[in-house]
């Protein structure tokens, strides 16, 4: 009962804050330290209908297969609540892990993103299994990916790289690449560990940024670089405006498919920047805006079998968006 109490006052804060039509108690939860050795744990993320219809929980798309959400398929009244439970999987991570769940209406609406982060101890297992990632042959990574995800001007963006030397001897290391800040020892001891803080600062606003971590093992450069990816936005005034699409994924027919593009926030939804493949043409354009309630139809038209347009808005909890077409 206390805890039915105390979650009350935050169903209304976030409602008068945001006015949205789905109102969660919380979208992230940090579980702390967990082991590997412990298995899987659950947070449960609570939720209001703020809106005047019945709703219906349509999807949860999770950011991997370490997460698994289960919802209620069953018509939620205006004003009632309800609750998603994501399970997190802490197998195969190792320090600090972020994870997240995107929330769609039985209409395709997105309602919201959830967001789990932990601070995982791995098995002691031996070097070769915790880093399987091969940058050189005595030097190995936990993966060959860093995602930064969102980034803004002039707020660098800090992920952590972690690094094994698997040789016998001790090796030097370097680090090179002209768009990161890279922090962390110049040695790695025998069999040693360390770990690199990446600081991601691009200078571009909306766009989708990739660059190379390239690192240098006694003054050679390591055969594999690490891959960065971010999404680069922009300082934008405040708006409680809310992008929806459907359908989820475009569908081509001799060269042309559509889907729709809403706004079910209050505010207008800025086309603030879209980025597309050559040779595709579409009818939305940086500078459009979508009134509150209403939709737009995106017409496209190309001669490839599928691609993905890059949508950036002033939606604050979905400023960027990938609309997908295929055959």
């Amino acid at each position: 009962m206390k805890n039915k109490l105390l979650l009350l006052p935050l169903f209304l804060l976030c409602t008068l804050m945001h006015g949205q039509e789905v109102v969660f108690n919380t979208r992230s939860w940090d579980f702390g330290p967990l082991n590997e050795a412990d298995g899987s744990v659950v947070h449960d993320f609570g939720f209001r209908n703020n809106g005047d219809k019945p709703l219906r929980i349509g999807s949860v798309s999770v950011s991997c297969s370490c997460v698994q959400a289960a919802f209620p398929h069953t018509e939620i009244p205006a004003g009632g609540t309800g609750v998603i439970s994501l399970t997190f999987s802490p197998e195969g991570a190792a320090g600090r892990t972020h994870r997240y769940a995107d929330v769609y209406s039985q209409e395709g609406k997105y309602l919201g993103r959830l967001s789990m982060e932990a601070v995982v101890t791995p098995v002691d297992v031996a070097l070769e299994e915790r880093y399987r990632t091969v940058l050189s042959p005595v030097l190995r990574a936990q993966r060959s990916i860093l995602p930064f995800g969102y980034v803004w001007p002039g707020k660098p963006a800090v992920k952590e790289v972690y690094l094994a030397n698997l040789s016998e001897r001790p090796v030097t290391l370097r680090a090179d690449s002209a768009g990161l800040l890279v922090e962390g020892p110049s040695e790695i001891p025998p069999r040693g560990e360390v770990t690199l803080k990446v600081s991601c600062n691009p200078s571009k606003t909306y766009c989708l940024y990739h660059d190379q971590l390239r690192l240098f093992v006694d003054g050679e450069p390591a055969p594999r670089a690490i891959e960065v990816s971010a999404i680069c936005l922009g300082d934008v005034e405040p708006a409680q405006s809310s992008i929806w699409v459907t359908p989820s994924t475009g569908k081509l027919q001799r060269g042309r498919g559509s889907v729709l593009v809403g706004n079910s926030g209050r505010d207008n939804l800025a086309i603030l920047a879209v980025e597309a493949p050559e040779g595709v043409k579409l009818n939305l354009h940086p500078g459009q805006v979508i009134r509150p309630g209403e939709k737009l139809k995106l017409r496209v038209s190309s001669a490839l079998p599928k691609f993905e347009i890059h949508l950036f808005t002033n939606d604050p909890l979905r400023p960027y968006k990938e609309l997908r077409f295929t055959l």
